[in-house]
Parts: C-alpha cells; sequence; structure tokens
C-alpha cells in the first residue's frame, strides 16, 4: 500500500503554536484492518535563515487498522532551533475512515484531537476531508487530490490587573475560539514500480488571527520522492519551500523518513 495518513498534526499545531513543520507530500490512506503502522520522520525548516533561526524536528506516528475502511493513529512531534535548545512539543490523535472508495475515486474524512504548549494544556481539534481522483486502480500511473482542513483550538485573551492603579481592577477574564483553514492541492506520479514523485502546494487562513499574526499564509510548495524498499518499509523524502509573505524571509526544509508495516498475524 502506497501511501498513509502522514502528519495531520500539522494544522493543528500551526493553531494553537506548535509550528512543527513536518509533513510528507502523500495523500491520505487507511491501513488493512488489524495491521500496525509506524511511522518515524527527521527534517529541518528555515534551513536558509540566520543562525540560531532555523529549526530541526521529529515526529513519530502509530496507526492501526480498526475495521476496514476505518483507522486510528497517535503522534508525537517535537522541535527545536538547530542547537537543540527551547524545544517544544505535543501530542494528536484521531481516526480517519474512507466512506467512499472506488477505482477511480475516493473521499476521505479525518478527525484529530492534539495537546501542545508549555504545559500540554493547549487542545486543538481538526476535521479534515480529502478528495482523490486516480486515473488507474492503486495508483499505479498519475491522479490529483485536495485535502481541507478546519483546525479549531482556543487563546486566552485575558487583561491582567494594571499594578499602576491598585484602585481600579482591570482584571478581565477573556478567552477566543480560533480557526485556521487549510488547503492542499497534490497530483502524484508513479513513474515506476515502487517508486513515486509527489507535489503539493498548501494554503492557510486564519480566521480570527491575534495581534501581530498574519491572517493568510502565502502557503508553500513541496516536492516529495516515496520510494519502496520492500514490501512493508517505505522511504519518504521532501523538499519544501515557503515564499516570502508581509516582510517574512522566503524558506526552504527538507525531511527524510520511513514508513514500516506490520500485517495483521494470521490465526
Amino acid at each position: 500500500m502506497w501511501t498513509r495518513v502522514v502528519f495531520i498534526v500539522l494544522v493543528l499545531s500551526l493553531t494553537i503554536g506548535l509550528s512543527v513543520t513536518a509533513r510528507a507530500a502523500d495523500t491520505v490512506e487507511t491501513y488493512d484492518e488489524g495491521a500496525v503502522d509506524f511511522e518515524f520522520y527527521l527534517g529541518g525548516d528555515g534551513l536558509n535563515l540566520p543562525k540560531y533561526e532555523k529549526t530541526v524536528f521529529s515526529n513519530v506516528l502509530v496507526g492501526y487498522g480498526l475495521l476496514p475502511r476505518l483507522s486510528g493513529y497517535i503522534s508525537l512531534g517535537a522541535e527545536s532551533d538547530e542547537y537543540l535548545t527551547y524545544g517544544q512539543g505535543g501530542y494528536s490523535f484521531g481516526v480517519f475512515g474512507t466512506p467512499l472508495d472506488t477505482d477511480h475515486f475516493d473521499i476521505d474524512l479525518m478527525m484529530d484531537v492534539g495537546m501542545s504548549g508549555e504545559s500540554l494544556n493547549a487542545i486543538g481539534v481538526t476535521p479534515a476531508l480529502e478528495l482523490n481522483f486516480d486515473l488507474r486502480p492503486d495508483m499505479e500511473l498519475w491522479g490529483l487530490y485536495v485535502r481541507l482542513e478546519d483546525g479549531l483550538a482556543g487563546r486566552d485573551e485575558s487583561v491582567a490587573d494594571d499594578p499602576a492603579t491598585p484602585d481600579i481592577d482591570e482584571t478581565e477574564t477573556r478567552y477566543e475560539f480560533t480557526q485556521s483553514l487549510s488547503q492542499t492541492y497534490g497530483t502524484y506520479f508513479t513513474i515506476a514500480e515502487r517508486h513515486q514523485i509527489l507535489a503539493e502546494y498548501y494554503y492557510s487562513y486564519n480566521t480570527n488571527p491575534a495581534r501581530g499574526e498574519l491572517r493568510s499564509d502565502s502557503g508553500g510548495f513541496a516536492l516529495g520522492y516515496n520510494v519502496s524498499i520492500v514490501d512493508n518499509l517505505e522511504l519518504i523524502t521532501q523538499v519544501n519551500c515557503h515564499p516570502g509573505h508581509d516582510h517574512q524571509d522566503a524558506t526552504w526544509g527538507a525531511s527524510v523518513g520511513i514508513i514500516v508495516g506490520i500485517p495483521k498475524t494470521k490465526q
């Protein structure tokens, strides 16, 4: 099986502050019933930026085929600067399924819940939808896919008491919902048996940005090369580019990962 759910946590992390930028260019595909899926990724982002502004990250994901066309997973992520300081992390878990699965057109539905932040007290919920078109069955030649994600989280905008005015209590408790709408447009080419190239453009829009945050993101481009080394081991490589936007520098990054599929044990 060529593809796996990879880093659905991305939109969640952008929404609640953990910018784990590892995202393999890939489509979503459920696991076989009873099969276990293990994924591990290492990479870096902002590799062209000055010293101390680069980011390194790692992510591990374990998935399980719950039922035919229905799977679950848990994902752990961590990131820091290039000197492995100021690290932060988070985790997410979720389910995804394929209510419509034909030779040429698929619909996948996903739901992700995760936590991050300094004390893992920031919660995010991300429902998602993916549409796939395959020119030939089983992704044998070429296809297109579109993924839509709705990252929901909360933000504390409470106001603290001003010590300069001891006779007045300015304390105000206020929380707001935040929403990040993300879109991914991708295509793949199966260039030979076990070899696949993928290209993506991704974009996000914040409906309720905090002060100093951008409402829209210029998006980015990703190019991936996936090769199935043996039947149950796949190598995932990717480079990505984020164009400059609103006085932000253009950046590029790269990642490498492995996917190990463990089939269901026959009774």
